[in-house]
């Protein structure tokens, strides 16, 4: 007999004697799963829940709907059930005072309400709760008019189409469209589609198309000037992000931001990024389920 075959046979009998002891697994059992592994838990649990509703002129609505102010009732009355511990809005800490006397105005019945989301859904809930204020996180960026100097450079640089370009065009027709939404459907409604995730993202691109476009195959000191513009939009955001977060000054705390439906797609990417925050969906709260919700319509 071969060395190796005298090496190899003794191998072979262990491994018969071991099938033979425990049994082959039987030729249709599935693998045994493997045990889940635990989630990460080296941030920790967030501490503080926000509520961004993005809001609109609600002048026209109130004025084209009669039944506009029940429905103003009934987002209310939704909100009041979210409990938030502080209210939220988009003005700037300068306008802080003259935000206190306007709240005190209204607590003591001595204001006639404009229709904003500040005077018709602000101010009613944060004096139904009992709070003693509106807390400003607004703010200007660190750098003012970029904008309208970016619109000079398209002049000079042959490049003003691009300010109007077809995709700017089609959002000027799908804005148009939503204000038609806002006079011919509830206050609630409008409120949970425009909040609507994927709508808040083709806001946001609005930022990314016209101004955004300028500075292409020029100069190197010029070949971004208009991403650089679009930085003001951000750095005013990343500010009001810094007074929102300061505002989390306890455990627990469940905050309740009320601004124009501009500043929610930064505010939003802001809070679901940060460790600290856990975000509320609109049609939560509000309470209009999926299946009844209007599609978001594409861009025209």
């Amino acid at each position: 007999m071969r060395l190796r075959d005298r090496l190899y046979r003794p191998i072979g009998l262990v491994l018969l004697l071991t099938i033979g002891c425990f049994g082959a697994p039987p030729p249709n059992q599935e693998p045994a799963a493997p045990a889940e592994r635990p989630e990460e838990t080296i941030l920790g649990e967030p501490t503080s829940t926000v509520l961004l509703l993005g809001t609109f002129d609600l002048g026209g609505t109130i004025a084209a709907d009669a039944n506009a102010e029940s429905d103003l009732n009934n987002v209310i009355k939704r909100l009041l059930k979210f409990a938030p511990s502080k209210v939220a809005v988009d003005e700037t800490l300068e306008r802080q005072a003259q935000l206190d006397k306007r709240f005190t105005l209204f607590r003591k019945g001595k204001l006639d309400p404009d229709p904003t989301a500040l005077d018709r859904i602000a101010m009613p809930v944060a004096a139904e709760l009992d709070h003693m204020r509106l807390w400003s996180i607004g703010s200007e960026p660190r750098v003012s008019g970029m904008r309208e100097r970016v619109r000079g450079f398209a002049e000079r640089s042959g490049q003003s189409d691009r300010l109007n370009g077809d995709h700017v065009q089609r959002y000027d027709r799908w804005f148009a469209q939503q204000r038609q939404y806002q006079t011919s459907e509830s206050i609630r409604d409008n409120l949970v589609w425009m909040n609507d995730r994927r709508h808040l993202l083709e806001i946001h691109g609005r930022e990314l198309v016209g101004e955004f476009d300028l500075g292409e195959e020029i100069s190197d000191g010029d070949r971004y000037v208009g991403p650089d513009s679009v930085t003001e939009w951000y750095n005013r955001h990343l500010r009001m992000f810094a007074n929102l977060q300061r505002l989390s000054v306890r455990d627990g705390e469940r905050i309740l931001v009320i601004a124009d439906i501009r500043h929610i797609p930064l505010l939003r990417h802001a809070v679901e990024a940060s460790p600290r925050f856990r975000l509320a969906e609109v049609d939560e709260v509000l309470g209009v389920p999926r299946g009844e919700q209007r599609q978001i319509v594409p861009l025209l």
